[in-house]
């Protein structure tokens, strides 16, 4: 086996404790930064997987999609309906975005 096969070990990570909770799609802006789309509430991280939280974003979320634009990104959920984001950039070029102030889905 190549040694590069022996590196990629893929880890299970459970989002959330509700097994009601059904998810759907996932994105990642960065390393850090990245969406589930569920049922019946999004998750959203910024640590690189260590916590989730939940985020509305919409239902049924199957698709996330990340565009860059010249002031950071816009992000796109498709599901029942679909919702759009924006996601500025610090000058340091960091996101600044808090799902819970300053991005909210639309």
């Amino acid at each position: 086996m190549p040694d590069w096969v022996e590196a990629r070990i893929w880890t299970e990570m459970p989002l959330v404790r509700d097994h009601q909770v059904r998810e759907f799609g996932i994105a990642f802006l960065d390393a850090k930064t990245g969406w589930v789309g569920a049922m019946p509430k999004g998750l959203y991280i910024s640590d690189g997987g260590l916590t989730w939280k939940p985020i509305e974003m919409g239902n049924a979320v199957n698709k996330i999609r990340p565009v860059e634009t010249e002031r950071g990104h816009v992000g796109f959920a498709i599901g029942i309906n679909v919702h759009r984001l924006e996601i500025p950039v610090h000058q340091n070029s960091s996101y600044s975005c808090d799902p819970f102030a300053i991005c909210q889905w639309a």
